[in-house]
């Protein structure tokens, strides 16, 4: 089935617009469009539900935007507002804006396997990092039979 777009709702842009103000003040000032696609698409295995995209300097002329973040459009839907919310703000933090150097996309922090943390640990610095983020959630997550508690033992790297 061939993908189609439509521009965003206002609900979306609002949205995104509360997430800006609430944790991404620094792009308050970027000029960022939100597009609908049809379906989500897969790369290397993995399912992509949305997508941050620096505009080239040529594109700018003709949609005066920095950014254009795409969604895919029946997963948003079958999203509670926190997901979607959580989906904005993982987008949007792909984009960096500074005034005088202007746009630029930014990677992931943290790029491991599931099996890699599970057999040595959280071996690099930015595991450690993402280990602290996650902490304060899993019990939330555990009344929900989702997730359990972090093992204490994969919070050391794995003994040689």
């Amino acid at each position: 089935m061939a993908v189609t777009w439509e521009a965003a709702d206002e609900r979306l842009v609002a949205m995104a617009q509360e997430v800006i103000a609430k944790y991404r003040h620094e792009l308050l000032d970027a000029r960022i469009g939100f597009v609908m696609r049809s379906q989500a698409t897969r790369s290397r295995g993995r399912k992509y539900i949305g997508r941050a995209e620096k505009l080239s300097d040529k594109m700018q002329v003709l949609l005066e935007l920095d950014f254009l973040i795409w969604i895919s459009k029946p997963d948003w839907l079958s999203f509670q507002p926190s997901q979607r919310k959580a989906l904005l703000h993982h987008e949007l933090c792909h984009c960096e804006w500074d005034a005088d150097e202007g746009a630029r996309i930014l990677g992931h922090d943290i790029e491991e396997f599931h099996k890699v943390i599970a057999a040595h640990g959280l071996w690099m610095p930015d595991l450690e990092a993402t280990a602290r983020a996650i902490q304060p959630h899993l019990p939330k997550l555990e009344g929900r039979g989702k997730v359990k508690a972090v093992d204490p033992a994969l919070m050391e790297p794995a003994s040689a």
